[in-house]
């Protein structure tokens, strides 16, 4: 209940924070934050200089988007069937899959890459594996080392630099499933940890077909020096993020 309160005062002022520079629609490198490079590639893509509605209130940030997350609630119940992934420096992944009865060796698959500290537990994982399940696809969740209730069982947790884990779940699923096409969905870190898997793993050595980068940070330095340089408020904000983030990791780790 107390954790609710915070998180909805922190919301509160954040969203007001923001509200006063909203607008009502803006290309996304608008509102990019990062090295000129980063820049530069993606405006070879096309898509993010394309003009996008933003949701009223809840997308004027996505510190904003995140909060929402946390506090959004009743998500829909998911069952998982898991499958544990042992690596062979002794962590442990898992893979968490939802499926129907109807679902052959063809159904198409939809991975989840969660975000930062998200896992098949997370509210919005919930919702898009339940989603995918109603729409006729297989769903499956990747759980990395101390996500989504997966305990620490090794020296190394969670990397957002090594893809080896990611590579690892991705070869799981294609052995379960060799005939389904695999479409996958990044959020937040996770996009940015799936672009990079995509990115350095040639088109031949796995079964993805298309690619989802939702919420995806791209240049996490940049965006880590801009906001440390900014207003006291953003310092301040990021300062709570930071040290809530590590208690976090720590807890899992001294579990």
């Amino acid at each position: 209940m107390e954790s609710s309160l915070v998180v909805s005062i922190v919301f509160f002022l954040v969203a007001i924070r923001f509200i006063l520079s909203w607008q009502s629609s803006r290309g996304i490198l608008n509102r990019f934050i990062g090295s000129a490079k980063m820049i530069e590639l993606l405006r070879s893509c096309g898509t993010p200089l394309k003009e996008y509605q933003q949701y009223p209130l809840i997308a004027v940030s996505g510190v904003v988007h995140s909060l929402v997350g946390l506090i959004y609630p009743f998500p829909p119940h998911v069952t998982y069937r898991s499958q544990i992934i042992n690596t062979v420096d002794g962590g442990t992944l898992s893979l968490e899959w939802v499926e129907s009865p109807s679902d052959t060796e063809a159904t198409p698959t939809i991975v989840l890459v969660p975000g930062f500290e998200g896992g098949s537990i997370s509210s919005y994982v919930k919702r898009a594996a339940h989603d995918m399940q109603r729409k006729g696809y297989r769903s499956v969740v990747i759980n990395f080392r101390g996500y989504g209730g997966i305990p620490v069982t090794s020296g190394k947790y969670h990397n957002l630099s090594d893809i080896s884990d990611l590579s690892l779940a991705f070869d799981g699923i294609s052995t379960k499933f060799p005939k389904s096409p695999l479409i996958a969905v990044g959020y937040s870190m996770g996009a940015n940890l799936l672009v990079k898997y995509l990115s350095e793993i040639s088109p031949k050595s796995h079964s993805v077909i298309a690619a989802v980068s939702a919420g995806n940070p791209w240049d996490l330095l940049g965006l880590q020096k801009y906001h440390m340089s900014k207003s006291k408020f953003s310092q301040w904000w990021f300062g709570i993020y930071h040290r809530a983030a590590v208690w976090n990791i720590q807890r899992k780790v001294w579990r």
